[in-house]
C-alpha cells in the first residue's frame, strides 16, 4: 500500500513540475516574460512612427475574467525612480513603494474605475520602461491575482 501511495505522490509531483514547465517564454524587444500555462497572447507591432516604442502584448486566460496589457519604451538613458514615479501621473499624496518585479524596479498601484478593477505597474531596468495593466470586473479581481503577479515577476531584461 505504501508503494502505491509513494508512486501516486511521485506521479502527482512529476505532473505538477511538467505543468509548470509548459509556461511559454515570450521575448519581445528588450524584455522577456513567462506566460502562464493555458494563457494566450497577441503581439501588436509598434508603430513605425516612434522607434523608441516597443511592441504591445495582450495576454489573457480564455477561461478567465481579465486581460494583461504590456507595452515598452526605450529611453535615451537610465530611468531614475523619481522619473518613473512621475510617469505614474498619480498625485504624490498616493504612497507608492519602489519594488522589484523580476529584473525591473518600479511602482504598482491598484484601483477601481467604474465597474473595472485595474492593477498597473510602471517598471524600468536601465533605459527600458515597461508599462503593465491588468483589467477585469471589480468582483473578479482576486481570481487571477497570483497568475498575473507571477508573470510580472518573471520579467527579465534581454
Amino acid at each position: 500500500m505504501q508503494t502505491i501511495l509513494a508512486c501516486a505522490v511521485l506521479a502527482l509531483a512529476s505532473s505538477t513540475v511538467a505543468m509548470g514547465a509548459l509556461a511559454e517564454s515570450l521575448s519581445v524587444d528588450a524584455f522577456q516574460i513567462e506566460i502562464e500555462d493555458g494563457w494566450e497572447h497577441l503581439i501588436e507591432p509598434a508603430p513605425a512612427s516612434d522607434p523608441n516604442q516597443g511592441d504591445s502584448i495582450r495576454i489573457h486566460n480564455p477561461n478567465g475574467p481579465g486581460v494583461l496589457d504590456i507595452g515598452s519604451y526605450a529611453s535615451h538613458g537610465p530611468v531614475q525612480p523619481e522619473v518613473l514615479r512621475n510617469l505614474t501621473n498619480l498625485p504624490m499624496t498616493i504612497p507608492l513603494t519602489l519594488q522589484r518585479w523580476g529584473d525591473f524596479s518600479g511602482y504598482q498601484h491598484d484601483y477601481v474605475k467604474g465597474v473595472s478593477f485595474l492593477r498597473q505597474w510602471w517598471l524600468a531596468d536601465d533605459s527600458v520602461v515597461i508599462f503593465v495593466t491588468y483589467k477585469c470586473s471589480v468582483g473578479m479581481s482576486e481570481i487571477e491575482t497570483d497568475a498575473i503577479d507571477a508573470m510580472v515577476r518573471s520579467l527579465s531584461a534581454e
